[in-house]
C-alpha cells in the first residue's frame, strides 16, 4: 500500500511539474561537467534559504506551503516548480548549478524563475487534467525572476551591485540606462542582467547551440498566439532583459489572473496582469513581454 501510494504521489507531482529546460532539449553531450562550478554546496544551501525566508510568509498568504530545496548530489540539470496537495515547491539540482557557465547570481535566477511558475501569474501554462493550470508559462516565469524576484533578493545588496555593475559590459549599461536613472537603480539592473547572460550561456551550452545569445540581438519571431512551452534561448535572454527594464512595480501579495473571472487565460486576466507588468495599453514602450512568445490582446 505505501509503494503503491508512494508511486501515486510521485505521478500527480510529474504531471503538475514545471521544468526550467525540458528533458529532450538536455542533449546527452551536456550531461558533462567541463569546468570549475562557480558555487558551491554552502553557497547554494544560502540562496535556497535567502530565498525561503524571503517569500515563505508570501506563499503562505495565497494559502501554500512554500518548500525550496538545493539538491546538491543530484546529477541531473534541470530545476522545477510542483504544487501537491498544499506544498509549493521548488528544487534545483546540483548538476545544475555546477556548469561552469552559470554563476551564483545564475543559480539564484533559476531559482527565481521556478518561484516565478508559482506567483508570476498571468500568461498561464496549458497545465493538465490532473495538475491544473496552477503555473505562469515559461516566459512569464522568465519576466518575474527578473521584474520582481531578483531585485527584491538583491535590493538591499549594493556593494555587489555596484561590483556588478563594473564589471558589465557597454552593451549591459547601456540598456540599463534606458529606464533606470540614478546610479543605484543602475547597478542592480546590471547585476540581473549578468545573471541573466549567465543563464542564457548555460541553456546554450546544455542544448549544444552554436549561436551566442546576445541583448543587441533581439528574436524576431511574432507568434500568432501566446507561446507557453519553452521558448528559443534569444527569446528568453530578451525576456529576462525586458524584466529587468519594466519599470511597473509587481505585487506579490497578488497573482495576475488567478481568480480572474473567466479564467486564467481570459482576457479580464490579461488585464489584471497589465496592473503589474509594462504594456503598451499602461503606455508602456519599453519593458513589454517579447513578441517572440507573448501574444499582447492589449
Amino acid at each position: 500500500m505505501k509503494i503503491y501510494l508512494t508511486i501515486c504521489l510521485l505521478f500527480l507531482s510529474s504531471i503538475s511539474m514545471a521544468k526550467f529546460l525540458p528533458d529532450d532539449q538536455i542533449l546527452i553531450g551536456a550531461l558533462l561537467n567541463v569546468g570549475p562550478s562557480n558555487t558551491d554546496e554552502a553557497g547554494l544551501q544560502k540562496m535556497v534559504a535567502q530565498l525561503q525566508a524571503a517569500y515563505a510568509p508570501i506563499v503562505k498568504s495565497h494559502g501554500g506551503r512554500l518548500s525550496i530545496k538545493g539538491s546538491w548530489k543530484d546529477e541531473k540539470l534541470n530545476a522545477a516548480a510542483s504544487q501537491l496537495f498544499g506544498s509549493w515547491n521548488v528544487v534545483i539540482s546540483g548538476g545544475l548549478v555546477r556548469r561552469p557557465e552559470l554563476t551564483t547570481d545564475g543559480a539564484m535566477l533559476i531559482l527565481c524563475h521556478e518561484l516565478g511558475h508559482h506567483l508570476g501569474g498571468f500568461a498561464f501554462g496549458g497545465g493538465s487534467p490532473i495538475g491544473g493550470n496552477w503555473a505562469s508559462n515559461e516566459g512569464q516565469s522568465d519576466y518575474f525572476a527578473t521584474q520582481s524576484c531578483a531585485r527584491k533578493i538583491w535590493s538591499t545588496e549594493s556593494e555587489k551591485n555596484a561590483q556588478s555593475y563594473q564589471a558589465s559590459s557597454l552593451e549591459i549599461r547601456s540598456q540599463c540606462a534606458k529606464v533606470w536613472e540614478d546610479q543605484e537603480s543602475q547597478n542592480l539592473c546590471a547585476r540581473v542582467l549578468l545573471a541573466s547572460e549567465s543563464v542564457a550561456l548555460t541553456m546554450m551550452a546544455l542544448k549544444k547551440e552554436t549561436t551566442l545569445p546576445s541583448f543587441s540581438t533581439p528574436d524576431l519571431k511574432v507568434v500568432e498566439n501566446t507561446n507557453s512551452a519553452h521558448p528559443a534561448t534569444q527569446c528568453r535572454l530578451d525576456t529576462s532583459l525586458q524584466g529587468a527594464l519594466c519599470t511597473a512595480t509587481f505585487d506579490e501579495n497578488f497573482i495576475p489572473g488567478k481568480k480572474a473571472k473567466g479564467g486564467r487565460s481570459s482576457e479580464a486576466a490579461e488585464l489584471e496582469s497589465a496592473n503589474f507588468t509594462c504594456t503598451k495599453s499602461s503606455n508602456y514602450n519599453i519593458g513589454l513581454r517579447p513578441a517572440c512568445w507573448f501574444k499582447a490582446r492589449y
